[in-house]
C-alpha cells in the first residue's frame, strides 16, 4: 500500500516537470514566432 502511494506522488512530480518543461518550450517558441515576424515586417 505504501509503496502504491510512493509511486504515485512520484508519477505526479514527474508529470509536474513535464508539465513546466513544455509550457517553457512553448514560451521559446512563441517568442522564436514573433522573432520571426519583426524581422519579417521590418525587410
Amino acid at each position: 500500500m505504501l509503496c502504491d502511494a510512493y509511486i504515485l506522488l512520484k508519477f505526479q512530480q514527474i508529470l509536474k516537470f513535464h508539465e513546466r518543461v513544455i509550457s517553457a518550450l512553448k514560451f521559446e517558441l512563441s517568442c522564436k514566432r514573433s522573432q520571426i515576424l519583426v524581422v519579417n515586417s521590418c525587410e
